[in-house]
């Protein structure tokens, strides 16, 4: 089995903060922001290998 890397770990906590805005009532916009920032920056870890 492979071990959770730091990058798999951000992209994780992204797609958590996007969804958990997608179901939310009041939308916030600083979360879709900051899931969409994590997403984009575990992407770029995975590239880079860490």
């Amino acid at each position: 089995m492979k071990y959770l890397t730091i990058s798999t770990i951000i992209i994780f906590v992204g797609s958590y903060i996007f969804a958990s805005y997608n179901l939310e009532k009041d939308k916030n916009k600083k979360k879709k922001y900051l899931g969409i920032i994590l997403i984009f920056l575990g992407s770029i870890l995975k590239f880079l290998n860490y």
